[in-house]
């Protein structure tokens, strides 16, 4: 055995002629050559051999470049290789061994696996000298965090061509559905693991869907998944669709403001975390709605509905064409809930599939309603001339705006508030008999009222000496004004029945005379505070 030291460049056949002749250590610069060429021609070197080699071409296997290694003590010379070919374990070895010098930066890394963990193709991606993966052969990335994928799709830690196609699995507990929805639009017609993911967050319903319907690939899903939406505008159709595949998840809608439910739809919005208030509009199908737990607004459209409000103080829109027997109105648990019509009502109303209601508000425009005792006791007119008669029931009425007209028999007990401008009681029925001068009081209360009609009202008396009082306090409570005037209208033959006191309380007008009363159609008369202006119709 012998030591041989070659003073000049030397091919690889000749230098391997030598290693092969003896067992000691050579000593020699062989002819650039390739990474598999120079593996051929020398194979009898070992690692105690002092070669010095230089590869030569742009493109090299990464286990050639091992074996080359393998075959001298001197750094290899690998600078001129601009694409290193190989698995990812052999790339790394490679990249990781101090007998292989390469180019500082911009490898292409061309990987012959057709499977690996998102950590090792990203661990090599860190690698300074890498710049490009080409994954061509990459058809599965497994035990892929979203992060993770979205750097491959993003092209962060290095350019990662050729990847196309490829199926991933995510293993995050939670992930977004955008992020999710970024990784489909990467990975072709790949298929995407996500039964790992359990809940899915801030997302919006599009995006959720394209998970439900396998849009663009196939997903592995949870049994059971929560999922967290952020629209604030949802439909029937998309809460439904999500509803029906994530098992027993939760689904919060936390900032949903609208729901629009589609025809022919049944939702139940309680089985659904919302913590706000929201509008929900109707369509013109045969639906069936479940509101939720808060104060929700109902847009009622046609069709043959089955509407539970659910609990808060909720409000139902509709028109009054639309509100017949044929819907069902259960109004909840709430203690405020209210129904109000959009156009003007005419008639009455059959209440009998309604149930929970408070409050009935009239529309802006002149309504005019009968009142059966059917209705809620809270009603409100909001403007134009509307016309109540109370044919049975107790309310409490509060016209609004406008000159109403409130028609009822004088047993009738309610409340009534005429509200602003010009507003008319008329009294029907009878009185209850007096057998002495009794102050005119009614069953119901009245308040904001400008005229009392009691044309049509019989006055019972014993006698025609007995009189029914108007007083000051009367006046002044039912005009709900200190200072107010009402008009009050009733046939000449009723003023024998009728007395109050002029000037403050130094005259008694209408005082029955044995023969004919005193008052005078068109004159005000002073109360004290108040006025009383006659009105004889007949």
């Amino acid at each position: 055995d012998y030591a041989t030291i070659l003073s000049d460049t030397a091919s690889a056949s000749d230098v391997n002629t030598i290693t092969g002749d003896t067992t000691g250590v050579v000593t020699a610069e062989i002819t650039a050559d390739t990474a598999a060429q120079l593996n051929i021609d020398l194979s009898n070197a070992t690692d105690t051999d002092a070669l010095t080699l230089t590869v030569n071409g742009t493109s090299a296997a990464a286990s050639d470049l091992i074996d080359l290694d393998g075959k001298t003590s001197v750094a290899i010379n690998a600078t001129s290789i601009t694409i290193l070919i190989g698995t990812i374990s052999a790339v790394t070895s490679a990249l990781g061994s101090s007998g292989i010098t390469t180019v500082a930066s911009n490898l292409t890394v061309s990987l012959d696996d057709i499977s690996a963990t998102a950590s090792d193709i990203l661990s090599l991606a860190s690698n300074s000298v890498v710049g490009t993966i080409d994954m061509n052969n990459i058809s599965s990335l497994s035990n892929s965090s979203i992060s993770q994928a979205l750097d491959f799709v993003g092209d962060t830690s290095a350019t990662y061509s050729n990847l196309t196609n490829y199926d991933i699995e995510i293993t995050d507990a939670s992930a977004s559905a955008g992020d999710i929805k970024s990784i489909n639009n990467d990975n072709g017609t790949g298929a995407i693991n996500i039964s790992s993911v359990t809940t899915i967050t801030n997302s919006s319903a599009s995006d959720v869907l394209e998970i439900v319907n396998d849009t663009n690939s196939s997903f592995d899903t949870a049994a059971d998944y929560n999922v967290t939406l952020d629209d604030t505008i949802l439909s029937s159709t998309q809460l439904n669709s999500i509803d029906a595949n994530n098992g027993t998840g939760t689904i919060t809608l936390s900032n949903a403001t609208t729901i629009n439910v589609d025809s022919g739809n049944t939702i139940d919005l309680s089985t659904y975390s919302i913590s706000n208030s929201i509008i929900i509009n109707d369509s013109t199908g045969n639906e069936t709605i479940t509101g939720t737990s808060s104060s929700d607004t109902f847009n009622i459209s046609s069709g043959n509905d089955n509407i539970n409000l659910g609990g808060g103080d909720d409000t139902l829109n509709i028109d009054y064409a639309n509100f017949d027997t044929n819907d069902t109105f259960n109004f909840g648990d709430g203690t405020d809930d209210t129904l109000a019509f959009d156009t003007a009502v005419s008639g009455g109303l059959d209440f009998t599939n309604v149930s929970g209601l408070e409050n009935l508000n009239l529309s802006g425009e002149s309504d005019n309603i009968t009142l059966s005792g059917d209705e809620p006791t809270n009603i409100n007119g909001l403007g134009g001339v509307d016309d109540f008669t109370i044919s049975s029931g107790t309310f409490d009425i509060d016209g609004g705006a406008g000159n109403d007209l409130f028609s009822l028999d004088f047993s009738n007990i309610s409340s009534i508030n005429g509200g602003t401008n010009s507003d008319t009681v008329s009294l029907t029925g009878s009185t209850n008999s007096i057998s002495s001068d009794t102050e005119f009081n009614l069953s119901s209360t009245l308040t904001n009222i400008e005229n009392l009609d009691i044309s049509n009202l019989n006055l019972i008396t014993s006698d025609s000496d007995t009189e029914f009082e108007l007083t000051d306090d009367l006046i002044k409570a039912w005009t709900g004004d200190t200072n107010g005037n009402l008009t009050l209208s009733l046939t000449s033959a009723q003023s024998d029945f009728i007395k109050f006191t002029n000037t403050g309380g130094t005259e008694t007008i209408g005082e029955y005379n044995g023969s004919t009363n005193s008052v005078t159609d068109g004159a005000t008369y002073d109360l004290g505070d108040t006025t009383l202006t006659i009105d004889l119709t007949s």
